[in-house]
């Protein structure tokens, strides 16, 4: 920004930067809290003013009303260093009007969650197939499944490297309302290796073997994918069945397979021919939501930010709700 007079220019104005808002001019250790009266463009005018220089570069920061814990704690490094942690507690209402931003990509009116996990850390993958059982009291124990798929929970690391992706990512989790709505989440993992080339045209990939038919013949939370291909260009799809072409067979105490190909079949015929070595991943993309209405995001520095994603999978059927 410019040395400050009666106005101002910003570099950008964000969503908060409004008339009234409270903000805090921010130069090294030089702090000052002034109210915006003006906003015309990128020029801002301010209701107080004072002797104070402030260089270019300076940064204008959201002002937020809180409340100082009721305790504090400090520990005496030495008898003239002391270190305290400060906890403050926002006053709701007193938070700049939220900039939810715009999804990155989309597919079957779902947003695509297109951020990849900070593997910095392990990600942390559970399967869980709910049952229940009835003890009759006599005879044998019934087992049922109130719910007919599993749910995978992913639990992820993510960093925002500058101050705009740290945003994305908070404005992914307010898009999304929490739970409230569903998107798609690849799992950017090497899930289906073709077998075959792929012409302009196909509606069907082969995959050699046929295990992976017999493991995903009948799911139904996996039912989409994303091809991300080594010239950076993504494609997204619809799996409408997935059948074989080769049976297994038994010879002696060992079950074999004899050579065949699980084949997929899509909604969308595929617009571009590829083949392996065109291919860097293709990646299951089942539907999510997330698992839990609260996010906490941990800023590192004044421009890099991490936080972790709780997300389950869900069936894929057509969405309930629209974000």
């Amino acid at each position: 920004m410019a040395s400050l007079a009666a106005g101002t220019t910003v570099e950008n104005v964000p969503s908060w930067l409004v008339v009234s808002a409270s903000v805090v001019l921010m130069s090294g250790e030089q702090m000052e809290l002034r109210t915006v009266s003006v906003v015309a463009g990128t020029t801002l005018t301010f209701v107080e003013t004072g002797a104070a220089e402030w260089p270019i570069g300076t940064v204008v920061a959201p002002s937020l009303d809180a409340l100082l814990a009721e305790e504090i704690q400090a520990q005496r490094r030495t008898n003239q260093v002391a270190e305290a942690a400060f906890r403050f507690e926002v006053t709701p209402g007193s938070e700049p009007q939220a900039d939810l931003g715009v999804a990155e990509a989309t597919y079957k009116n779902r947003e695509v969650f297109l951020k990849r996990p900070n593997w910095a850390k392990p990600v942390s993958i559970s399967e869980t197939r709910v049952y229940e059982q009835i003890d009759y009291g006599v005879g044998k124990i019934e087992t049922f499944l109130p719910i007919t798929f599993g749910t995978r929970l992913h639990k992820a690391g993510y960093v925002g490297r500058d101050a705009a992706a740290a945003t994305a990512l908070l404005q992914f989790f307010l898009r999304m309302m929490g739970q409230a709505h569903e998107f798609y989440l690849p799992t950017w993992e090497p899930d289906l290796l073709l077998g075959t080339p792929v012409a302009v045209g196909d509606e069907r990939i082969r995959l050699d073997g046929l295990d992976f038919y017999e493991a995903m013949h009948d799911d139904t939370v996996y039912r989409a994918i994303m091809a991300v291909f080594r010239n950076g260009t993504r494609l997204f799809n619809k799996v409408t069945s997935i059948g074989r072409d080769g049976y297994g067979y038994d010879y002696g105490f060992s079950y074999g397979r004899a050579s065949g190909q699980s084949i997929i079949r899509f909604e969308d015929a595929f617009g571009q021919a590829f083949d392996s070595d065109d291919v860097l991943m293709i990646c299951w993309m089942p539907v999510a939501r997330f698992a839990g209405d609260a996010l906490t995001i941990e800023w590192l520095t004044s421009g890099v930010a991490q936080t972790q994603f709780s997300i389950m999978t869900l069936e894929d059927r057509p969405p309930e709700i629209a974000p």
